[in-house]
């Protein structure tokens, strides 16, 4: 049968406990650091899920702080990382 991929997102807001479960192929979210995923997807497949842990920890403020509704901090750093033009959000 055909294997399909397991994608996760929200925000990173779970994104430890979906590692966890081992059932995660990868994410699929808009968080302002995808490199932090990647290095939790990759800490995940060497079985080392202390590390995936800390670094979520360590993060956790900002992804949390980030989910607010109302507050442009996704776009406003992922503008002055030079991914974004700027982080003017529209009004709703």
């Amino acid at each position: 049968s055909e294997r399909v991929a397991i994608l996760v997102g929200l925000g990173a807001l779970y994104s430890f406990f979906d590692l966890e479960t081992g059932a995660v192929d990868g994410f699929m979210t808009g968080w302002a650091f995808p490199e932090l995923l990647m290095a939790m997807l990759a800490a995940q497949e060497r079985d080392d899920l202390d590390l995936a842990f800390d670094l979520y920890r360590k993060w956790l403020p900002l992804i949390v702080f980030e989910q607010q509704p109302g507050v442009a901090v996704r776009k406003e750093i992922l503008g002055l990382r030079g991914l974004m033009g700027e982080g003017v959000v529209r009004h709703p």
